[in-house]
């Protein structure tokens, strides 16, 4: 979200498409998947906003998971 003028404005969005279809290990069930992880998601998001030149000074993240590849690092 971009705040301007006392407005939020999203700034990019993305929908989630669970194409693949993976067996849950502990159900037995099968379940839908996407093909590309939270993170992988998120740089894109945060790559659109710097390629966009939307100015920003911090990224605010409602969750964060620890991971190697750091979503911000890769951007």
């Amino acid at each position: 979200m971009l705040n301007s003028r006392g407005m939020d404005i999203p700034v990019s969005f993305a929908f989630i498409h669970k194409t693949d279809w993976k067996i849950d290990a502990k159900t037995g069930k099968p379940r839908r998947v996407s093909p590309i992880n939270k993170n992988e998601y998120f740089r894109r998001l945060a790559r659109q906003c710097v390629d966009n030149k939307t100015g920003f000074r911090y990224v605010l993240c409602d969750a964060w998971q620890p991971s190697r590849g750091s979503p911000l690092s890769r951007i």
